[in-house]
């Protein structure tokens, strides 16, 4: 146990950007981790390779399955919460380990920029910021604590480590799950905003298409990020982007439009497209689906 307080998990690492190349997997100890690409099975589906005209999207796997389940996106409930010290000899392990068996009941809610409680007491009387998050993993390992329930999350900031504690396990996922989309929501947001070289833009708005089509929650808010922030922009900067730019955004945005409208924005930056590369393939293959769409709804 001492260990294991001590010890950040790198089953989870999220640097720059979470799960942006690597893969869900389910240990036999019921935790969800992250294995490179090439751990996974070969069913992971590459659209790069098939067509030429799609990006590469990742895959959630338990087991070399992909996660049929799919969540809620949590905004706030009822949560069991314990923080404990970082530990740094084996005598603050063994000391710290004992905080485990005492909980505390908050009502935690996931805010635009931290995790906070409605009463900002006990183990919650500062908020959990998502920038002071180095990792944050399912934990089932908890049968040595005594506790009613068992099914746990671990949180590893730059100052403790937080454990959230509910009844079940669909519960528990759904927490973490909600958890990482409002952490990368925010990383994206900040990342994309502040991104002035073209390759790094294109290269951050892959990954968040990719992260949003991925992960397994059902919200409105998962699709419509993404098209709001790639909508900002590309007004901001539609006339500073090469052409290059221009046809891999197009690319990247077909995953996302496939079950999305594209905003006025959007309808714009393709329109000059179409406008100045008339002969472009890109026009043809990624347009006509999308059009054809739009046209069948209006009539």
């Amino acid at each position: 146990m001492g260990d294991r307080l001590g010890s950040t998990s790198n089953s989870l690492l999220l640097n720059p950007v979470d799960t942006c190349n690597a893969y869900y997997s389910l240990s036999q100890d019921d935790n969800i981790s992250l294995a490179p690409p090439s751990n996974v099975s070969t069913t992971v589906a590459t659209n790069s390779t098939t067509n030429p005209t799609t990006s590469s999207t990742l895959c959630m796997f338990i087991d070399g399955r992909p996660i049929q389940q799919r969540y809620k996106l949590l905004t706030d409930g009822l949560m069991q919460v314990c923080r404990v010290p970082h530990a740094r000899n084996i005598i603050e392990k063994i000391r710290f380990s004992r905080f485990l068996r005492r909980w505390e009941d908050h009502h935690l809610t996931l805010e635009h920029n931290d995790i906070s409680s409605n009463t900002h007491e006990g183990y919650m009387d500062r908020p959990i910021l998502y920038t002071s998050i180095e990792d944050i993993c399912p934990w089932a390992k908890t049968k040595m604590i005594d506790s009613k329930y068992r099914f746990c999350i671990r949180i590893v900031t730059n100052e403790c480590i937080y454990f959230f504690q509910v009844g079940t396990l669909y519960l528990r996922d759904q927490w973490f799950y909600s958890i990482q989309w409002k952490r990368n929501k925010l990383k994206f947001e900040r990342t994309l905003r502040l991104a002035n070289r073209p390759e790094i833009l294109l290269k951050e708005m892959t990954h968040m298409i990719d992260f949003a089509m991925t992960i397994p929650i059902e919200d409105v808010e998962i699709h419509q990020f993404p098209l709001e922030i790639i909508s900002e922009i590309l007004q901001q900067q539609q006339f500073n982007l090469p052409r290059f730019v221009h046809e891999n955004v197009i690319v990247s945005l077909a995953p996302l439009l496939e079950k999305n409208y594209p905003s006025p924005e959007i309808c714009d930056f393709f329109t000059r497209h179409c406008r100045d590369s008339p002969r472009s393939q890109i026009v043809i293959e990624m347009f006509t689906p999308v059009v054809q769409r739009i046209l069948k709804h209006n009539t």
